[in-house]
């Protein structure tokens, strides 16, 4: 719990969904066990700004369940909670081994990045990326030590009280490394929003036309790959499994099925 109340995912147990986990009981215990992070550190928007993200309060960490405050109420479970904070600031961040561990993944994939033909970002975007997730960990970090030394408030209630000591995040640009954008699209610099869309790009650029697309539009498949018939288009001859039918009851082909429009999309996040 410690590990994920350091990266403010909110598209998580924390956010308002409070979804994307499971709890496993293991002989009298229960285990969390969560996924779908690539939203962490702000990534989510909603009401978490730079500061909000940086700040996050330790002891406050949950909007849409009251599920977890129990433990956080039992004096044992927060000292231990505190202390594993305590940990992962003073001896993974502080104490070097998170940027040994950038550096090692860094050295890793930053060639496949900018080689990669079917990227959906440019390397110096990529780039740009990763280093403002490095100044954001590294905040990250230096907030928590201050919430854990009664320095900065450790709940919201206490930090709309007194906001003075809050770590300044002004250098902190969130989108740089990506955020949520419903179904909308773009890059910055390139006629979007600032939020990174799926594919890349903004809707229209032909050069990302197969990712942007809906489905039983006119999208092709890349260079060199055949649809399974070889020459029919989406959506033009293709018809649901036998006994399945549309859901007005007509069933036609898909060619002129469209996604509910309130169906947003998740954006492939940077880092």
């Amino acid at each position: 719990m410690a590990v994920h109340a350091f990266s403010v995912n909110l598209d998580s147990l924390s956010g308002n969904m409070a979804h994307n986990y499971y709890l496993y009981e293991y002989n009298g215990k229960l285990n969390i066990i969560p996924w779908d992070y690539n939203l962490s550190f702000g990534g989510m928007g909603g009401s978490r700004d730079a500061s909000g993200t940086i700040n996050d309060a330790i002891d406050t960490p949950f909007q849409g369940t009251a599920f977890f405050d129990a433990l956080l109420e039992d004096e044992g479970y927060l000292e231990e909670y505190h202390e594993y904070l305590r940990k992962l600031t003073e001896e993974y961040v502080s104490g070097g081994r998170f940027s040994q561990v950038y550096q090692r993944i860094r050295s890793q994939i930053d060639t496949l990045v900018e080689t990669d033909p079917a990227a959906f970002y440019s390397g110096e975007e990529y780039g740009a990326a990763a280093e403002m997730l490095y100044e954001t960990v590294i905040l990250r970090a230096e907030s928590i030590r201050g919430q854990l030394d009664g320095r900065i408030p450790s709940t919201d209630a206490g930090q709309q009280a007194d906001a003075s000591n809050l770590v300044d995040a002004s250098s902190i640009d969130i989108e740089v490394m990506g955020a949520f954008d419903r179904g909308g699209g773009g890059f910055p610099g390139q006629g979007g929003e600032g939020h990174f869309g799926r594919g890349g790009g903004k809707p229209g650029d032909t050069e990302n036309a197969g990712a942007e697309a809906a489905i039983g539009g006119e999208a092709s498949p890349p260079e060199g790959m055949e649809r399974p018939d070889g020459d029919a288009a989406f959506g033009e001859e293709f018809s649901p499994p036998e006994g399945m039918e549309r859901p007005d009851g007509d069933a036609a082909s898909a060619g002129d099925f469209q996604l509910p429009e309130r169906a947003g999309r998740k954006n492939k996040r940077l880092c």
